[in-house]
């Protein structure tokens, strides 16, 4: 407790007495400070509170509290309790008590880790090159978030590959030691140099042209070189004046990026020339090259007249005037500017003639050669294949005897003279003639014919008649029409004369076959066919009996009958190679004026064939002979034999007329199979042969 205490001084004489106050305080008992929240380690900024046991103020009225260091506190530092954020580094924070006389002090340890991380490296790339960065750490267990994500290989890993094309700040988010923590990585992209040229192009030579129209941009080199050994330069765009084509290349390079190489054509034109003519006079139609101008690459040369009507794309045209006429011509490659000359030509007009046509005129008629105009200093001059014709009339009256030339030089004494010539036909009087009166047959084709002697380019002939009106040449084709006498009128006419004569043509009928009549008839049981070998008899039914008529028969080609309708003959096969057995007769009707007509028909034909049986029973009641049953136009058997199987000869055609009774030597033959062969001969002399077996059956 406080005391106050007393000292006592006695001396003989005095007395002295003093005190002092002695006050005793004390201190809240305070064992510790509490961190809370409680971590063995902090990250920077995070909010801690540092607390101890709270004591009653009333029992420690004058008690001052006094916390260091300053850094970090949030809270006064005056107060018992503190708050503070961790800085990035491990701090000692000490409270300090003092209550008048009495302090005490008591510190805690607030263990901070700063998560510091590092990116590397700092790196030059070119844009889209991919290039690799790093973060270091003191945490092997540190995660990581980063962001943007475009251009990056992954977004949670310490070491992504990036591929920008452009400068980007990637900022990476992480957890080191766990704590927050972010960093920021921008590198430095490089962009590929850009070269921009004008694109290949002509030039005109000692034109001038820059050669591209590229931007600066920061570290860049620029180097051309050409074709022209001339030329070399280190200009962004450098301006040439080149004198022969050549190629320019530019190569851009920045040191980072791969260089950018790019190559420009320039053709250089040259400016075309022109050569033409000196102005002249000439005659008309005379011929004049206007330039001398030498052929020139890719120029073009156009030329024009005035007056209007001449053009043409050739460097030296020919040209024929016939009036004064200049000639413009322009020469253009397209690059240069285009140049032009004129040249005048000043023609002489060529004297002008105006004869009459040629033409035809009747005997002793008079005709005026032309109608041509007098003109200035011409002279005119007539010549004739006529020799008793010379003149130097303008436009001479003649009378001529004889079809004649006559021709006019026009002379001016400066240019070549004009000559012109025209044919004048002299029509002599005509012997007029025609062909002689005919006869022909109905139908047939036959020529009339007119002439007119001399002839004469006037001649015209008109035609009238049955198949003949109207036709104009000399002869005329005509194909009979209508029986009897038909007359045929020409007209001739020559400007001159006109004529006519008459020509009688008779025409005569035919006889027409109307059918063929068969005997026998062709029945259908046979298949409307005939058996070869068979005779028949065939007569023509025709339209009209006409004396003198003959009639000519054929069977396939070889002739079987003349002068009568009907004939007789034997059916033979017509030997043409057909598969189908047939027979063919012709009919040719001419009558006594030499008209003719010609018929045919085609006739299926049986061949003929020899039939026996396969087997017989003698005594039987059918098939008890062996015998041959013919078809057709066989005359005789010659041969026929039966042998046994043994070879034996039992039958040698001894009862030609009822064949083999089944005897041998008068004694029944046994059942057996035998062979046979039979010999037919036709009537023509063919022999046809046949072989087989047949069955005899007891």
């Amino acid at each position: 407790t406080s005391t106050t205490y007393y000292a006592t001084l006695q001396t003989p004489a005095c007395l002295i007495v003093d005190s002092v106050f002695i006050q005793v305080d004390s201190l809240p008992v305070v064992d510790s400070i509490m961190i809370n929240p409680i971590k063995e380690v902090y990250c920077p900024n995070d909010t801690v509170f540092l607390t101890s046991e709270l004591y009653d103020p009333m029992d420690y009225p004058d008690l001052e509290n006094l916390w260091t260091p300053q850094a970090g506190q949030i809270t006064p530092d005056s107060l018992f309790n503190l708050v503070i954020f961790t800085i990035p580094d491990t701090v000692t924070y000490t409270r300090i008590i003092t209550n008048n006389g009495c302090t005490s002090s008591l510190s805690v340890e607030i263990p901070v880790i700063d998560p510091e991380l590092t990116i590397m490296p700092d790196t030059m790339v070119c844009r889209s090159e991919p290039f690799q960065i790093f973060v270091e750490t003191a945490d092997p267990d540190a995660t990581y978030t980063w962001s943007p994500t475009a251009g990056l290989s992954c977004e949670e890993c310490p070491d992504p590959i990036v591929t920008a094309t452009d400068n980007v700040i990637y900022t990476v988010e992480a957890e080191v030691f766990g704590c927050p923590t972010t960093g920021m990585y921008e590198a430095d992209i490089i962009q590929p140099p850009v070269i921009e040229l004008v694109p290949d192009q002509p030039i005109c030579l000692e034109s001038s042209i820059t050669l591209g129209t590229t931007v600066p941009q920061p570290n860049t080199t620029f180097t051309w070189t050409s074709t022209d050994p001339a030329f070399a330069s280190t200009d962004i765009n450098p301006t040439i004046t080149p004198d022969q084509s050549a190629s320019y290349t530019v190569v851009a390079d920045n040191g980072i990026c791969p260089s950018e190489t790019e190559t420009v054509n320039i053709d250089v034109f040259i400016p075309p020339t022109l050569d033409v003519a000196e102005d002249r006079e000439i005659c008309a139609l005379e011929e004049v090259t206007l330039g001398t101008t030498v052929p020139q690459s890719n120029v073009n040369f156009t030329w024009t007249s005035n007056p209007v009507g001449f053009e043409s794309t050739d460097i030296n045209p020919v040209v024929t005037p016939d009036q004064t006429t200049s000639y413009t011509v322009v020469a253009d490659n397209g690059v240069c500017p285009s140049i032009s000359e004129t040249i005048n030509i000043d023609v002489i007009p060529l004297p002008i003639l105006n004869l009459v046509d040629d033409q035809a005129i009747c005997f002793e008629t008079a005709i005026t050669l032309g109608t041509t105009v007098p003109q200035p200093n011409i002279t005119f001059t007539w010549t004739s294949t006529d020799p008793a014709f010379a003149s130097t009339d303008l436009n001479p009256v003649v009378m001529p005897d004889q079809t004649a030339s006559y021709t006019i030089v026009a002379d001016n004494g400066l240019c070549p003279p004009v000559s012109e010539t025209i044919e004048i036909e002299v029509i002599q009087p005509v012997i007029f003639t025609v062909s002689d009166d005919d006869e022909v047959c109905l139908g047939d084709d036959f020529t009339l014919v007119a002439s007119a002697e001399p002839e004469s380019s006037n001649d015209e002939y008109l035609w009238q008649g049955p198949n003949a009106t109207g036709m104009m040449t000399p002869s005329v084709d005509v194909t009979a029409f209508g029986v009897g006498e038909r007359p045929y009128n020409v007209n001739f006419t020559n400007g001159c004369e006109s004529l006519s004569e008459q020509i009688i043509v008779t025409v005569h009928d035919f006889v027409e076959l109307d059918s063929f009549v068969f005997d026998p008839f062709l029945a259908a049981d046979r298949g409307d066919c005939f058996d070869e070998g068979e005779v028949v008899a065939i007569t023509a039914a025709v339209d009209s009996i006409q004396s003198g008529t003959i009639y000519t028969w054929s069977q396939n080609g070889q002739t079987i009958g003349t002068n009568s309708r009907a004939v007789e003959t034997r059916v033979l096969i017509n030997d043409d190679g057909d598969d189908d057995p047939n027979v063919i007769y012709d009919l040719q009707i001419t009558t006594d004026k030499g008209c003719t007509t010609n018929y045919d028909i085609d006739i299926c034909v049986n061949p003929a064939d020899a039939l026996m049986p396969n087997a017989f029973t003698p005594g039987g009641q059918i098939n008890n002979f062996f015998n041959v049953q013919t078809i057709g136009l066989y005359e005789e058997v010659e041969s026929f034999r039966i042998w046994n199987r043994f070879g034996d000869l039992v039958y040698n055609n001894e009862n030609p007329t009822m064949g083999w009774d089944g005897r041998i030597d008068g004694k029944l033959a046994p059942s057996d199979v035998y062979l046979y062969h039979v010999a037919i001969r036709k009537f023509t002399g063919e022999v046809d042969e046949f072989r087989g077996d047949l069955t005899l059956i007891r």
